[in-house]
């Protein structure tokens, strides 16, 4: 034998499902229905989910020194500015051998 709850949600499905079934009455069974639903659970709190996000972005990426500007001095020991020396020539790879 089928529950009482599973018979209630029947009939209140055929009520609304029904084009004969007057606009109030299924206005009145829709409202029955959302009163038998449980409540959201309530939502995190936001400031906590901030600063789980906080977590995952990633630090800052640093260099160990300085960029060398256009107008300061070649760091080759040219004497001539980083400019008009070593600017447009590619970085040296560092000797692993």
């Amino acid at each position: 034998m089928p529950s009482l709850n599973a018979l209630a949600h029947a009939t209140l499905r055929r009520l609304l499902e029904s084009p004969d079934t007057p606009p109030a009455v299924q206005l009145r069974a829709a409202q029955t229905v959302l009163k038998s639903v449980p409540p959201e659970p309530p939502s995190p709190d936001p400031l906590s989910t901030l600063s789980d996000l906080e977590e995952l972005i990633p630090e800052t990426f640093r260099y160990s020194s300085p960029k060398t500007g256009r107008n300061q001095p070649c760091p080759c020991g040219s004497g001539r500015k980083f400019k008009f020396c070593c600017l447009t020539k590619p970085a040296a790879t560092p000797n692993t051998t």
